[in-house]
């Protein structure tokens, strides 16, 4: 059993693959783009990635992550719900989102959770985004996989061929993070083959 500061991490790939799964997401609006109420939490048909279940911190279940790419999941959205018009964002649907709720260095505020992050540092949950401090995984970000209760990583369909640190990746990855020191949202590019992130999704209108 892995244990991340005191709390077992275990790896469940026992999930039921059921479309209704799909209809347990709501919407919410924020500015001109619609969201999912909710992390993403439903093991497609055919993508079958490492996910991960974490207990809860600091009282609260924190739900799963996804082992890199998410994009894949965007052909079995358009494939099973494509009136729906769900989709994983690209890093320009977060940053929309960002500039919205005021810009990065404070968007923070407005898109945590009321709960559950460390050291006071929730936020006021303006739109119903309800961003829960799930953790992260990766060597090279700015955030630890250990770090559940004071982090969150959302995960994007942007790529890009370029140096991660001393590497040079083919498909490295944008992602997005929030921690609980501040009200920053954070952006950066991330070897694929070692996130672990969060997948929120959005509709396009």
């Amino acid at each position: 059993m892995i244990t991340v500061n005191g709390n077992p991490i275990t790896v469940n790939t026992n999930f039921v693959s059921d479309i209704s799964d799909w209809y347990n997401l709501k919407e919410i609006k924020i500015g001109n783009q619609i969201w999912s109420d909710k992390n993403f939490d439903y093991k497609p048909a055919f993508f079958n990635p490492a996910v991960y279940t974490r207990s809860a911190v600091n009282g609260y279940d924190l739900g799963k992550q996804y082992y890199y790419p998410p994009i894949s999941l965007n052909s079995e959205l358009s494939r099973n719900l494509p009136e729906w018009k769900w989709r994983v964002p690209t890093s320009a649907d977060f940053q929309t989102l960002i500039d919205y709720c005021g810009g990065s260095d404070v968007a923070g505020y407005e898109l945590k959770s009321t709960y559950g992050w460390d050291d006071g540092g929730n936020g006021i949950d303006t739109y119903g985004f309800n961003a829960l401090p799930v953790g992260s995984a990766g060597s090279e970000t700015p955030f630890d996989f250990a770090q559940a209760g004071s982090t969150t990583v959302f995960g994007t369909t942007t790529t890009a061929n370029t140096w991660v640190g001393d590497n040079y990746v083919q498909g490295a990855v944008w992602v997005v993070g929030l921690n609980a020191n501040d009200y920053k949202v954070r952006s950066w590019l991330t070897n694929s083959n070692y996130i672990f992130a969060s997948v929120r999704l959005i509709k396009d209108v």
